[in-house]
């Protein structure tokens, strides 16, 4: 692990066994580099950086597959025979495979810290995150933290953080986050919305700001909500393990009350969890989350509400367990779903 001490970011995109590790984990690769980041402390920021560039860009060895290693051979072959061909004579193929193994190799290395130098130069630039319809992506941020970015969902990652005040990211949609604690520093993690900020030292929560108002529940720790009002001044709200608050300032309402937060971050592990809740909210969840229009052939059907657990791996699973438990035959014309005995 020594060869690693005085590694830069640089370093780790060019290093082979690390991107290995970053696009193919396993449980041997994982414990060898959480020791690493334990025994060098100052590289945690640095190795972050370094996964988050490497999953974004996609780059990497395979950049240059198979397929075109061949087509590069099959191509210099080609052109190496025509020269003997003019000149008469036999010639030996001058480039060999590995060779252009080598080559493949070096230009990707070369591209990765080309990155490197990108990153260092426009850091300062804010990475966003856009997700479509029916896609959720997970994003390893700057510092560590996860976050688990919903269907039709954007997030804004503000500026480079190792020298900011805080740690600051835009939210619009729907995320989940799980913030790495930055003991050695006072520097907070915060996530900004049109209505309110999240601000928070270490925690985990859930925040969803779609129809004009914005509502965060809290799984674990504790954050305080900078309330944005109407008068354009903010207060502070504090809240604890398992609260739930809503607040729209275009509306200027606020609700706090006491909920089973798994019913709200289910969706990030593939199952949609209901208690009571009528099909005219689920008829919500999807045009949010996959874009489609629900109408209902009665408008007595959208009041029939439902209690347990929906898997929600994609659109089809979710419609037809929705199904079989409401007894209904969904069609799909364009953007409609049609709900109907």
């Amino acid at each position: 692990m020594d060869k690693y001490a005085n590694y830069s970011l640089a370093d780790f995109l060019a290093d082979t066994h690390f991107r290995q590790w970053v696009k193919f984990p396993t449980t041997e690769s994982n414990e060898f580099w959480e020791n690493l980041q334990v025994q060098f402390p100052k590289h945690k920021e640095i190795i972050a950086q370094a996964r988050l560039l490497i999953l974004t860009y996609q780059i990497e060895e395979q950049l240059l597959s198979e397929e075109i290693i061949n087509q590069a051979w099959q191509e210099q072959k080609r052109k190496q025979m025509a020269v003997s061909v003019r000149n008469h004579q036999p010639k030996t193929v001058l480039i060999q495979r590995k060779q252009l193994y080598r080559i493949a190799a070096s230009f990707t290395v070369l591209m990765l810290v080309g990155v490197a130098i990108w990153y260092n130069y426009f850091r300062f630039e804010p990475l966003i995150y856009q997700t479509k319809y029916g896609q959720k992506q997970t994003i390893t941020l700057p510092d560590g933290s996860k976050v688990i970015l919903n269907a039709n969902s954007r997030l804004e990652i503000k500026s480079e953080w190792s020298h900011a005040v805080n740690r600051e990211v835009s939210l619009t949609g729907e995320a989940f986050f799980e913030v790495e604690k930055k003991p050695a520093t006072k520097q907070k993690f915060v996530v900004h919305t049109p209505d309110l900020d999240v601000v928070v030292l270490g925690t985990r929560f859930n925040v969803n700001n779609r129809n004009i108002h914005t509502k965060v529940v809290l799984t674990e720790g504790s954050v305080r909500l900078a309330v944005k009002n109407n008068d354009e001044t903010t207060k502070d709200l504090l809240m604890q393990v398992g609260d739930l608050v809503e607040f729209s300032k275009k509306a200027n309402t606020l609700i706090k009350r006491n909920v089973n937060t798994e019913i709200y971050s289910s969706w990030k592990d593939n199952k949609l969890i209901f208690d009571n809740t009528p099909l005219s909210e689920i008829a919500a969840l999807i045009k949010e989350n996959y874009g489609l229009v629900v109408r209902f052939q009665e408008a007595q059907m959208a009041k029939r509400k439902i209690s347990g657990t929906i898997p929600s791996e994609n659109l089809k699973i979710l419609l037809t367990s929705l199904e079989t438990i409401f007894n209904v035959k969904i069609t799909k014309e364009e953007q409609y779903l049609i709900f109907e005995k």
